[in-house]
Order: C-alpha cells, then structure tokens, then sequence
C-alpha cells in the first residue's frame, strides 16, 4: 500500500486550522477565567450570605457574609451538613425544603427557619433557592430577617391591641405641618366604628382628611388642638360634645403626638356618665336645698321669744325627736347666755307626744338652764300629759309648771 505524503497546501491548510482551534480554547479559557474571577469577586463582596450545598446536604462554599452574620468562619461551614445549625423544631421543614430541591423538576424555592449564630443564639434566617440536577448543587441566597420578624410581630401586637381596645381610637397624619386641615385618616379600630351614628363606615374613610369625614368639625377649635400636639408632641386631654349626623354625644378625648407627624385620637362616649353626674349634682343641689329648708324650719320650730329683758319664751310644736331636743338644748343655752335672761318658760303646748325621751330632754334642758342662773317653767301642760309623765316616772321637782302659756307668764311677773 503507498501511502502519499501531504501536500505542502494541505499541510499549511491544516496548520492554520490548529491555529483557529487553539485561539478559540485560549478565548474560552479567558472567558472562564474571567467568569471565574467574576464569580469570586462577586462570592467575595456580596452582602447577603451565598452558599453551595451539595446533595449530600453538606456546604461546600460559603461567602464572607456567614461569618459578619453568624460569627462562623468558612472552615467551621465547609463540609458541615447544613442542618447541624438548624433549630431542632425546624430541622424536619428544611431537609423537606432540600429534598424538593433535589427533584428532577425543582424550581426557585424560599423557606425560613432558625440558624444557630456562633455564640449560641438562634436567628432567623429567610433562604432563596435553586438547584442544578448536573452539578448535584444547591446555590442559595440567605437573609438575615430575625429584626424583621420582631417588628413585625411587635406590629402584629400592636395592632391586635389597637383592635382590641373598648376605647375608639384613630390614627391621623398631618401631611402638611403647617395646615391643620391636612389631616388624614390613616386608620381606626372598632370602637371607633361603634360611636359612628350615621351610616359612614370609617373602613371607607381611610384616606380621607378629617375635614371631609366630619364636614362640621371645620371651624371647630379641636382641629387646631391635634395639630399642635403633632407640632408640639404633647398629649391634650379635653371633653367635646358633637351633635351631628355622623357623630353625637359627649367625648372624652385623648390626642398624642405618633413619629413620623402622626396623631393618635384615643376617645371614650361618656355621655352616659355626664348624664348621670348631672344627675347627681342636681340631686346633691336639691338634698342641700332640702337640708338648708329642714334647717330653716327647726329655726323657726324652736324660737325663743323675749318679752322682757329678763324673760324669754319658747313655744315648741310638733314632734320631738333626739335632734330636736338637742336643738332645744343649744338654743336655750346660747339665748340664754346671750340675753342674760333670768326666767325661761318652755310651752309645750302644741307637743303632739311626750314620752320618755321628750320628759327626759325637758328636764336635761331645764338643769341646764338653772346652771346658767335661770328659772325654767314649763306650760302647756294637758292632763293626758301629765298622766304620761307621771306614769313614766319623770322627776319633775324643782321645775315650775303651769297649764297655759298666759298663766305661767302672769306668775313670772307677778310672783307670789
């Protein structure tokens, strides 16, 4: 068999087509260079935590952000099953998440779990991922939103709180600080919605300024007043009564200043309680009336009358009870010190009743007065009294009587 040698031609042809190939893999190699250097550079500065897992579910690279976020380095990851760091309560919800991930038809997946930081505190950690079935990898971009989710659990709270209160409250923002209409309904809970009398539904007002909610709350002084607690950011408590199609009763009301020119509007309907403090009063004002009058009347009930300058009547009538007796007592005694009357002549003539206390508070009087340097002698007395005060037992010695008023002033004046 001859074999024929190439042709000078064919050898050039073919060296040039070496040539061509060789430039191509030295283009293709600078490309994976490049896209090598890239890939480095862009593990290396990246602020989220990047990570390859193998499918084996260990870690095979790790950026710099694991180690400014959990305080490990690249040596304490690699090689490490990822779930070694997960919380015990969602170890089973990640291997769940891998294992999707390592089916033929995976897609983007994100789940969260708790990861233990270095210095043995767990965090929480939102995870992005995707997988490639050739390499057997796992790329995932990891977020740190342990802060995050305490916001938004605080916010949570607070919004139940703010559902929950039996007080309404609304939160207003001023949008222009210098303009106290500008102020805008940002929310309400459902007590507000309680004290609502029309058929406004505050849920639908959300956006609204204050003035177009409430058309005649627009020359009205509140309005002033929540702008300068946003202003100011000073709490006012004031009382407001409103009587308009969309708001009636007496309010009391709390406005504070909230961050960001945000007003909070905490108030209560005490209508109900007003009415019944004005009630009250004018219970208490009619009681000081009645008292002032009973007071009046016991004056008048237990005058004592001079008729001379040393001689005083008091004419009683009525009932007599421990108050008026005490009354009697006082008013015998200041008259007396205050006349220098030396007799005293106690009529009773109109005493519906003597019994025991009554007898007995005549005669305390009586002594009484005789400790002061005046006679007593008492008138007036019927013989169904006398039979009561004798089957009572009352000592009435040394206190002269007489059966009426005039004969007891004539021996007054003309002692025998």
């Amino acid at each position: 068999m001859t074999v024929t040698s190439p042709t000078r031609k064919e050898l050039e042809q073919q060296l040039a087509t070496l040539r061509q190939q060789n430039a191509e893999l030295e283009r293709q190699l600078a490309l994976t260079q490049q896209a090598k250097t890239i890939d480095d550079v862009f593990f290396t500065h990246a602020i989220d935590m990047l990570s390859i897992i193998g499918y084996d579910g260990s870690f095979k690279r790790v950026n710099g952000a694991w180690t400014k976020q959990l305080g490990y380095t690249a040596e304490d990851l690699l090689h490490q099953p990822f779930a070694n760091f997960v919380h015990p309560d969602d170890v089973e919800k990640s291997l769940t998440a891998a294992q999707s991930l390592m089916s033929p038809n995976a897609s983007l997946i994100a789940f969260e779990n708790r990861y233990r930081h270095k210095d043995g505190s767990y965090r929480t950690l939102l995870w992005t991922c995707s997988s490639d079935p050739n390499t057997q990898e796992i790329y995932s971009v990891t977020l740190d939103v342990t802060e995050q989710r305490i916001m938004e659990r605080e916010r949570d709270y607070y919004v139940q709180v703010m559902k929950s209160l039996p007080s309404g409250l609304a939160i207003y923002h001023l949008a222009e600080v210098n303009d106290s209409s500008s102020l805008v309904l940002v929310a309400a809970n459902e007590a507000a919605e309680r004290f609502i009398t029309g058929d406004l539904d505050l849920s639908e007002q959300i956006g609204k300024k204050m003035i177009e909610i409430y058309p005649n709350i627009a020359g009205d002084p509140a309005l002033d007043i929540y702008a300068d607690v946003v202003r100011t950011g000073k709490a006012i408590t004031f009382e407001q009564e409103y009587r308009d199609e969309n708001l009636s009763g007496i309010f009391s009301i709390l406005s504070f200043a909230l961050p960001h020119n945000h007003l909070g509007i905490l108030y209560e309907d005490v209508t109900e309680r007003k009415m019944a403090e004005e009630a009250l009063r004018q219970s208490i004002q009619q009681e000081e009336v009645i008292r002032a009058q009973k007071l009046a009347l016991e004056e008048l009930s237990t005058p004592l009358i001079p008729i001379s300058d040393k001689i005083v009547i008091m004419p009683l009538i009525g009932s007599m009870d421990s108050r008026r007796a005490q009354q009697v007592m006082d008013t015998l005694l200041h008259g007396i010190s205050s006349t220098k009357a030396t007799n005293v002549i106690i009529d009773i003539t109109g005493v519906t009743v003597v019994d025991t206390q009554v007898a007995n508070a005549f005669v305390r009087a009586a002594q009484a007065v005789r400790l002061l340097g005046a006679d007593v002698m008492i008138t007036g007395i019927r013989p169904e009294v006398a039979q009561t005060l004798i089957g009572l037992g009352v000592d009435l010695s040394g206190i002269a009587t007489s059966s009426s008023l005039q004969s007891g002033i004539a021996r007054v004046f003309n002692p025998e």
